[in-house]
């Protein structure tokens, strides 16, 4: 049904139209009623409408002025006027607003139901019109696409490469050329929006793009997989290289999305351009190991031939040193080694290559890992897809980024758990050594009671105490010999031979260095 507002200053004139008009049988609905032009123009703003019938002659502002500022931002709205004046100026004026029909007062119901039937039939025709230019927009456009697809693939006829020609100025274009260009990170993108979100995001570049190119007047294509197919009458190379890093910003300033460019070496004859678009495709191909979001030329693509298994031989023995340092948490270290697996990556053939590297390095990580009793997932929090992140990655350089960032994580988690078991350790050794220090007990003795060397004890208890054992020790002793020296009924030489001291020169040098006075003096200050 078509929408309806009545605007009449007169209530009475509103409710009789109400009243008499056949809504349902005109295929019409009274959404809205207003008594002056301002509240009016609220509806005419806020709610769909097809037609007003308004009075002509109201306060404030007049059906004609509701009619002159309603054209300005809904023009396609019909308007009938209603006036108690046969005045040729007002009928004069209204036919500048293309009115469907000036009613004079007493309302003849049988002319404005006429009226109103004019209406509704001229907007469907309308609608019917513009559905059927969409429709023939859509098929166009599908038509055009497949024969652009053809074009590419080699396929198309004579005439239509002869109508490409005559829209070109060919004495211009001295050569033809094939780019594919291709949106960046469309699968990673999918991780940090909602799915209908990230649909309209891709639709929207993706539209953008058709848009540029059709202003551009460059014949294009829709392609799979996220891609956009372009024929380029070329002048010069130089011409051609500016052009596309032009689009390249202008698609990152206005959409979502950044874009790289595959584009093929130039042909002379349009017949041949099919060899320029597998190029593109090819130099595309390389976005895993030359970068994204930029103008890849096949004459400049370097194309790798080593596969996976001819760069693990190299790799081993960088992974053993990167175990060792995420073990030790050597962070710069760990960046190095993976600056060298990362220049190790750029050598294979291909990005399924890449792919089935980094699992293999991976499958190494938990390799070592298990050995240190850890699983990376349990490790990371992972589930068993989350690795499958890896084949959302285009460029070597985001897969190293990211490879890096995990290996950074892993050392650290094991760091803290180590640091975590060393402290609960130290506090088992430090609480032994209060029970046992005056019998004498040894870092041998300690290192056998909790079954590790004494070095790595040693070297343990060093980095949690920032003390040796043996000063530790030490300074046990001459703790509880002062503590002694406060009985007045303790020798001094009893109270150190009970600790273990027994040249008496030497103890007195340790008790002074340590407590800055002699045992006799702390006794006398006693």
């Amino acid at each position: 049904m078509l929408n309806v507002l009545i605007v009449d200053d007169q209530q009475l004139e509103i409710t009789g139209l109400r009243t008499f008009i056949p809504w349902e049988q005109l295929n019409l609905q009274l959404v809205a009623e207003a008594n002056d032009g301002f509240t009016a123009l609220d509806y005419i703003q806020d709610i769909p409408l097809d037609i007003v019938i308004t009075d002509i002659k109201m306060p404030i502002m007049s059906g004609l002025e509701l009619a002159r500022r309603t054209k300005l931002i809904k023009p396609s709205i019909i308007f009938i006027f209603i006036s108690g004046y046969e005045d040729f100026e007002y009928a004069k004026k209204a036919i500048q607003f293309s009115v469907e029909g000036y009613i004079l007062k007493p309302i003849d119901y049988s002319e404005l139901l006429e009226t109103l039937g004019n209406a509704v039939k001229r907007i469907e025709r309308e609608r019917d019109f513009n559905l059927l230019k969409d429709q023939w927009g859509a098929t166009r456009h599908i038509v055009t696409n497949n024969a652009i697809k053809q074009l590419f693939e080699g396929e198309s006829d004579l005439g239509y490469i002869h109508e490409i020609k005559q829209r070109y100025d060919t004495q211009s274009a001295i050569h033809w050329r094939a780019a594919v260009l291709e949106l960046d990170d469309v699968d990673l993108r999918l991780e940090s929006t909602q799915p209908d979100e990230h649909q309209q995001l891709i639709k929207t570049t993706m539209s953008y793009l058709t848009t540029f190119l059709q202003k551009e007047n460059y014949l294009n294509a829709v392609l799979e997989n996220k891609r956009l197919g372009v024929l380029i009458p070329e002048q010069s190379n130089q011409a051609t290289i500016e052009w596309l890093e032009h689009l390249i910003q202008e698609v990152a300033k206005h959409s979502a999305f950044t874009i790289t460019v595959g584009l093929g070496n130039p042909v002379h004859e349009l017949e041949a351009i099919k060899k320029s678009y597998e190029e593109a495709n090819q130099a595309l191909g390389q976005k895993m190991f030359n970068g994204k979001g930029r103008v890849l030329p096949f004459s400049t693509t370097q194309f790798n031939l080593e596969s996976s298994q001819q760069i693990l031989g190299s790799a081993d023995d960088l992974l053993t040193q990167l175990f060792y340092a995420i073990q030790n948490y050597q962070l710069v270290d760990i960046y190095d080694l993976l600056e060298q697996l990362g220049t190790l990556i750029l050598k294979l053939e291909s990005r399924n290559s890449v792919y089935h590297f980094t699992i293999y390095v991976f499958g190494k990580v938990n390799d070592f890992l298990n050995e240190k009793n850890e699983n990376i997932y349990d490790l990371l929090e992972w589930d068993f897809h989350d690795l499958d992140i890896i084949y959302q990655f285009e460029t070597v350089q985001d897969l190293r980024d990211w490879l890096r960032k995990r290996m950074f994580q892993i050392s650290e988690l094991l760091h803290n758990k180590l640091a975590k078991r060393n402290k609960k350790l130290i506090e088992k050794v430090e609480l032994y050594i209060l029970e046992h220090y005056e019998e004498g007990i040894t870092l041998k003795d300690l290192a056998k009671h909790f079954l590790y060397s004494p070095n790595h004890l040693g070297q343990m208890f060093k980095e949690e105490t920032s003390m040796h054992f043996s000063d530790y020790i030490l300074n046990l002793r001459l703790d509880r010999v002062k503590q002694l020296l406060d009985d007045p009924t303790m020798k001094i030489y009893e109270a150190a031979d009970r600790l273990g001291f027994k040249n008496m020169t030497h103890f007195y040098r340790l008790f002074k260095k340590r407590f800055g006075f002699s045992p006799g003096d702390y006794r006398k200050k006693g």
